[in-house]
């Protein structure tokens, strides 16, 4: 019974672990000066390896026979279901401010973005996207509290504090001071708080 969780929990963070691996500068660098006609397309490859191994978890774990640990009231489906809808909204929301033929790869960046993006919603949080991430698994767990379910929200919350450390070093060394300003001034998650 417990070598199924477990192994949920570390294929989810096996994939957030690669997921973070593959945004690696050194791993860019390393694939711009040995490999650079992949180079060109990492971006996309990227994007379709990441979104591929998304699918495939979720679709294993929407397939597997859940044992529910508590059976939520109506009450708490209804918060849990508007907790989970307004993390998707903030995701969608975090993406809008890119340039998603760049985001995604399909079109190549024309110029270094040197832009640091202190507005809308980064304006409240410095990582809108992951609050968004942290809103939809919580309130996704409460609404369907399966064992599985756990096992991802787990490995989720052990693994952004270090996805967003990783994404913290990157955009210090990027827009340095610039950021340190900014970071000083805003809250990292959750506004006005952490």
């Amino acid at each position: 019974m417990i070598w199924h969780p477990l192994t949920v929990f570390l294929s989810w963070l096996a994939y957030f672990a690669l997921h973070s691996l593959l945004a690696a500068g050194a791993v860019k660098k390393w694939t711009e000066k040995n490999a650079p006609a992949l180079y060109r397309y990492y971006r996309l490859i990227y994007n379709v390896v990441a979104t591929g191994l998304l699918i495939w978890l979720s679709l294993s774990l929407v397939r597997s026979e859940q044992v529910l640990l508590f059976d939520p009231p109506l009450w708490l489906c209804v918060f849990s279901g508007a907790m989970a809808a307004t993390g998707l909204w903030l995701v969608g929301a975090s993406l809008y401010g890119y340039d998603l033929g760049e985001f995604l790869g399909i079109r190549s960046a024309t110029a270094p973005d040197d832009t640091l993006r202190v507005s809308g919603l980064n304006a409240r949080v410095r990582h809108p996207l992951y609050l968004g991430i942290l809103l939809a698994v919580v309130g996704g767990w409460l609404l369907w509290p399966g064992i599985d379910v756990s096992a991802v929200a787990a490995a989720t919350l052990c693994y952004l504090p270090a996805g967003i450390y990783w994404e913290e070093q990157k955009l210090l060394l990027y827009f340095g001071d610039a950021y340190r300003e900014y970071r000083r001034r805003v809250k990292r998650l959750i506004p006005g708080v952490w």
